[in-house]
């Protein structure tokens, strides 16, 4: 019983990442001027903050199993995410593993904080 309970908590503590969005054409050519500064890293323009975001990503074992996860991947998935928000980058980027995330045994997660320019 108590350990059923565990397992139950467990699963409640890791929250599902929500997959990455569909883009129009027009948002995936956008998709590649989204600047990304990993945290500790600051952008020199002046910006105002929109939205904080996490993408993950467990594509990473051969085969395509759901083993582990490719940073790469979550990066692009958190990148896709700031297009929708109008976005011109990604701030305070950080991409960690943790276990049973999306259906995955293990993940790759990315949190970081979308941002417009100011003109």
């Amino acid at each position: 019983m108590l350990k059923g309970i565990i397992i139950l908590i467990s699963f409640m503590l890791v929250s599902c990442v929500s997959g990455p969005p569909t883009l129009t054409s027009y948002q995936w050519d956008r998709l590649e001027k989204i600047e990304v500064f990993k945290k500790g890293n600051v952008p020199t323009k002046k910006y105002h903050k929109l939205r904080e975001m996490s993408a993950a990503d467990c594509s990473g074992a051969p085969g395509g199993g759901r083993v582990w996860g490719n940073s790469e991947q979550a990066i692009k998935n958190l990148k896709m995410k700031a297009v929708l928000q109008n976005a011109n980058a990604i701030i305070n980027t950080v991409c960690s593993p943790v276990p049973l995330l999306n259906n995955c045994w293990a993940a790759m997660k990315c949190d970081g904080l979308a941002i417009k320019w100011i003109d």
